[in-house]
């Protein structure tokens, strides 16, 4: 099946199971798994501050009203007494152009977040607002390869306007403007209509945001299939506690801030 067919094949009316066949990595046999289908809600914001009074804020996913979710936590914590910022967008995938744009507007003051254009579509600049910033402190962004949609906006922005060092591995690669188009048997046709660009004028589609630092996550911290364990996205530590030793790209970025942090708080 492709992506379309399988979306139409889960999203039936809820509260009705299907099962599934599921094939995880590192075992041969294919497992049975029933699920009942439901409404998901889009996990919270995690933000805490972390070693050297640093503001860690995790989004996973920007569906509508996450960067306000995000502006109040990142607020509360600078008034709390962090000095530069963390965003990490690491396996944030999907959302709304929007809410991308309102949280890369939280450090940029001026200039793009990026454009849209196609071949039969103008181009679409989308602009910060100035009256939207929140912050300037010193800032890393967390990447890695399943950051996708408006999160590669929001990396795009940030390294072309060199508000910030971005961090992790190249970005997913999904970067188009979509439009579904009805047909007269029912059917519809999904084609994309336009691409989105970087400041710079770097398309996203399939190539992706480059990190300025890349660090490649080990084994055991990237997203395991394997029967006996769950996905987990990465997180920081606890407050006040030191970077695991197992997350190198959280603990690449606490390095590069740490200088800029522990000066702006003397």
């Amino acid at each position: 099946m492709n992506l379309v067919q399988v979306d139409g094949f889960l999203a039936n009316p809820p509260d009705k199971s299907v099962t599934l066949t599921v094939i995880r990595r590192n075992t041969a046999k294919p497992e049975s798994v029933t699920v009942t289908r439901g409404v998901v809600k889009a996990p919270a914001v995690d933000s805490k501050i972390i070693e050297s009074n640093i503001a860690y804020v995790h989004v996973p996913i920007l569906s509508q009203g996450k960067a306000a979710e995000a502006r109040k936590d990142i607020d509360n914590l600078l008034k709390s007494g962090a000095t530069s910022v963390i965003l990490d967008l690491r396996a944030s995938a999907g959302g709304d152009e929007a809410e991308g744009i309102a949280l890369a507007n939280l450090f940029l003051d001026s200039g793009m977040v990026g454009y849209a254009q196609g071949q039969k579509i103008e181009k679409r600049t989308l602009m910060v607002d100035p009256k939207a910033t929140l912050t300037k402190v010193p800032l890393a962004v967390l990447v890695n390869e399943w950051t996708s949609g408006p999160a590669e906006l929001i990396a795009g922005a940030i390294r072309d306007s060199k508000r910030g060092q971005l961090v992790g591995k190249t970005t997913f690669g999904n970067g188009s403007v979509q439009k579904l188009i009805p047909m007269d048997d029912g059917s519809a046709l999904l084609i994309a209509v336009a691409r989105y660009y970087t400041p710079s004028g770097k398309v996203i589609e399939e190539t992706g945001v480059d990190p300025q630092v890349t660090v490649e996550a080990l084994e055991e911290e990237k997203l395991n299939l394997s029967s006996d364990q769950e996905i987990e996205i990465p997180i920081a530590p606890k407050k006040n506690a030191p970077a695991s030793d197992e997350d190198r790209q959280l603990k690449e970025a606490i390095k590069i801030l740490h200088p800029q942090a522990a000066q702006k708080a003397a």
